[in-house]
C-alpha cells in the first residue's frame, strides 16, 4: 500500500500480528469486554533517520555499557557556629512576629471595613522600621513554651 506523508511517499507493509487463543476479560463502563492476548511482540521497523542533521537508527536494541559505580567523595560537613545559629533563630523569630502583626492588622482592617489588602503591603513601604509596642502583644506567650 502506497502512503504519503508531507510529500514523501512510502510503501507500508504491515506486520501480521499473531493473537493467542486466550483472552483477558474485563469490564468497561459496566459492559463485559474481552481482550485478546498477543503471542509475540510486534516487530518495530528498522530505519535510519536524520533529525536536525543527526542520524540515528530506530527499531534495534541499543547495547549500553554498564556504568561504573561512583565512589563516594568524603566531604566535610558544614558546621554552623553558635553565632550563626543564634542569628538564624533571631531572624526566624522576627519573621514570625512580622507575620503575626500582619495577620492582626488584616483582621482589624476587616473589622473596620477596609479591604484586607490595605494591611498586606504596609511593612514593605517603610524603611528602617523599629519594633513597635504592638509586637509585645504579637509575640508568643512564655506560657506556651512550657
Amino acid at each position: 500500500m502506497k502512503l504519503q506523508y508531507r510529500g514523501v511517499t512510502y510503501d507500508h507493509i504491515p506486520h501480521p500480528v499473531k493473537l493467542g487463543n486466550t483472552s483477558k476479560a474485563g469490564k468497561y463502563r459496566g459492559v463485559a469486554v474481552n481482550y485478546p492476548t498477543l503471542m509475540t511482540d510486534v516487530p518495530q521497523p528498522q530505519m535510519e533517520l536524520t533529525y536536525r542533521g543527526v542520524t540515528y537508527t530506530t527499531g534495534q536494541d541499543k547495547k549500553v555499557k554498564a556504568d561504573k559505580p561512583v565512589q563516594p567523595v568524603a566531604t566535610q560537613a558544614q558546621s554552623t557556629t553558635l553565632e550563626e545559629r543564634l542569628r538564624l533563630l533571631m531572624m526566624k523569630h522576627h519573621r514570625q512576629m512580622v507575620r503575626r502583626e500582619q495577620a492582626m492588622l488584616a483582621r482589624v482592617d476587616a473589622e473596620v471595613g477596609l479591604p484586607v489588602t490595605a494591611a498586606t503591603g504596609f511593612r514593605n513601604h517603610i524603611q528602617g522600621l523599629t519594633p513597635s509596642p504592638v509586637w509585645l502583644s504579637c509575640d508568643r506567650s512564655s506560657v506556651a513554651m512550657s
